[in-house]
């Protein structure tokens, strides 16, 4: 790929979040928090959390005109 590859890379990723599109990786153990901080990020419950583990598998988000839950 080279160097001219990774340039082409990081525009398309920097065009990418210029229009809000972009990937947050969040992980840790059970029960830190990572739900309750995407929450907040968010502005409202949008992953469930418990004082028991809860979103043991791996979620995405994605903003949309609707709120639904896809598997």
């Amino acid at each position: 790929m080279g160097c001219s590859g990774d340039a082409n890379i990081l525009v398309q990723r920097a065009n990418e979040i210029e229009q809000g599109i972009f990937n947050v990786l969040v992980l840790g153990e059970f029960k830190n928090g990572k739900s309750t901080l995407l929450n907040a990020m968010l502005g409202e419950e949008v992953l469930p959390s418990d004082f028991l583990p809860c979103t043991a598998i791996i979620t995405k988000i994605v903003y949309g005109n609707s709120d639904e839950v896809l598997n």
